[in-house]
């Protein structure tokens, strides 16, 4: 799939103020363009306007064999304590529309002392995922008012087996079996880390590239920043941007046909750079993984990116 493509699915009412696609670590939503994410952590995200909060969401995974009642009430009490809030729980509103049959809603008012709002608790009998969608304001989510848009719209899984990322600009898919590690969003530079068992997938974007790249070469660029083992192969690849690609093998030992580690299957690391003139931006692509996985993994990612420094 190609990342510029990630949309709601169809069932959403498409609200045409809803023209931004968030999409984070198991959870998409679209929201107004002017919305920005103002804060972002492993299972937490605030989306803001113009430095004021408009929604909060916060995500755990149900334990599979705990009752539903008993984790829902300590997920709210957790959250009250994380966010600094008092929820009040509300009975089901006949006639509210559910993202998808599969999810449960469970509505709220908050509290914080100063300001209130209205929220939902999400619980999806597919992936079972509970979701914290907290707005900072008063919702009629009956009408066909923009925050109810925004929860039409809210998805936890789809049906293919991959992961969607859009945030900052950056669109990604990725395979579903690979849990983000570690991240970094800075001023000029994006870094995101996914492993699953041996295998990693390392993502880079920096810009903006004409400044980087000014009086340097891609190829240096790319050496100082990413570190690279000491042997490899360099193979410039033909496309419509500068791109260079590396292929490297674990060395051998001295006199030997086999790799020095025989414990393991003959890993390979590669690394595909692309200078996107349009975006002007520098996307890396770095990928370790035991043989012919490596070339599999770096064939199922798919990366996009919008002129964003």
């Amino acid at each position: 799939m190609n990342p510029s493509d990630i949309s709601v699915e169809s069932g959403s009412r498409n609200h045409p103020k809803l023209s931004k696609t968030l999409a984070w670590n198991g959870v998409f939503l679209q929201v107004p363009e002017a919305w920005e994410i103002s804060g972002i952590e492993r299972n937490h995200m605030i989306v803001s306007q113009e430095d004021l909060p408009k929604i909060e969401l916060t995500w755990m995974q149900k334990p599979s064999r705990a009752p539903l009642e008993k984790v829902v009430k300590r997920f709210i009490a957790v959250s009250q304590k994380q966010l600094g809030i008092t929820i009040t729980e509300h009975p089901a509103r006949e006639g509210t529309p559910s993202p998808h049959s599969a999810m449960d809603l469970f509505f709220f008012e908050w509290t914080d002392g100063n300001r209130t709002g209205n929220g939902v608790l999400i619980h999806c009998n597919h992936c079972h995922r509970l979701t914290i969608l907290r707005i900072y304001s008063r919702v009629n989510w009956i009408s066909p008012s923009l925050y109810s848009s925004i929860l039409d719209s809210f998805r936890d899984h789809f049906e293919s087996e991959e992961t969607r990322w859009s945030v900052f600009g950056l669109k990604l898919s990725l395979p579903e079996s690979m849990d983000l590690k570690s991240f970094a969003f800075n001023p000029g530079y994006f870094r995101l880390d996914f492993t699953q068992q041996k295998s990693r997938i390392t993502l880079y974007s920096w810009g903006p590239a004409t400044f980087l790249l000014s009086g340097e070469s891609l190829e240096s660029f790319v050496r100082k920043h990413i570190q690279l083992p000491d042997h490899g192969l360099l193979k410039p690849m033909g496309s419509d941007f500068p791109e260079l690609f590396w292929e490297f093998h674990p060395p051998l030992l001295p006199g030997h046909s086999l790799p020095f580690k025989l414990n393991r299957p003959d890993r390979l690391t590669l690394c595909r750079v692309t200078h996107d003139k349009p975006a002007n931006r520098i996307l890396g692509i770095l990928i370790e993984a035991p043989g012919p996985l490596a070339h599999d993994l770096l064939k199922q990612v798919n990366v996009d990116i919008s002129a964003r420094t």
